[in-house]
């Protein structure tokens, strides 16, 4: 996203917020006002910049697939196709609208399919009124959970709950990185994920000797 912000001198690019954040407090100072021709270009650039950085299918589905310059990248996806559907007239009994919601799926769990996702939106369909972000802190919304649903950290359903969801969080990662310790691939990838910059370690040793700071 660098390069997008970077072109607008005078603003300050804080990358510790979200890039959405950002845009926000860019269309403030350069007072573009929504629904103008500046604003929409500028958007599209923006969402566009987003989708380079990012990858993400979710992204690519609201800004190339179905294009819609309204889309909230910080907003729970489901609530966006709602809008976008919305936007575009469909009728949830319509093709265009079972088209584009078979399209949306595989992009959502392409993006957060995981054993994570189904623990959550297994409670989702036991407890009306719990909806599940996962653009969230996994650890978050477990707490969300736990209070919505009013369990004490000592209950029954507390530790049920949290078993399970330790056992998902350990598949997920195991799935993702693998189960070997010495397994140099593994290791790698993880650097990879976490931004270890440099070359890659040679041994797993080695890259379980890697330290990592961020910046505040």
């Amino acid at each position: 996203m660098n390069n997008f912000f970077a072109q607008f001198r005078g603003f300050d690019y804080d990358r510790t917020n979200s890039p959405e954040h950002e845009f926000e407090r860019l269309r403030v100072l350069r007072q573009w006002n929504e629904g103008t021709k500046t604003y929409k270009t500028h958007r599209r650039a923006f969402l566009a910049a987003l989708l380079a950085h990012t990858m993400s299918p979710i992204h690519r589905f609201f800004i190339e697939t179905y294009p819609f310059p309204c889309y909230s990248p910080s907003a729970h996806p489901k609530h966006e196709f709602s809008r976008l559907a919305e936007v575009r007239k469909w009728k949830a009994t319509n093709r265009p609208y079972r088209k584009a919601e078979e399209e949306f799926n595989k992009a959502y769990q392409k993006e957060f399919g995981s054993r994570v996702l189904d623990f959550f939106e297994e409670y989702e369909e036991e407890f009306e009124g719990f909806e599940y972000n996962p653009r969230g802190s996994p650890e978050a919304e477990l707490d969300r959970l736990a209070e919505f649903n009013g369990w004490g950290y000592r209950s029954l359903e507390w530790r049920e709950a949290l078993d399970l969801f330790h056992d998902a969080i350990r598949f997920d990662f195991n799935k993702t990185f693998g189960c070997d310790d010495d397994d140099i691939d593994g290791w790698r990838f993880l650097c990879k994920v976490l931004g270890v910059r440099g070359a890659a370690p040679e041994t797993a040793e080695a890259c379980r000797m890697v330290r990592i700071s961020f910046d505040p």
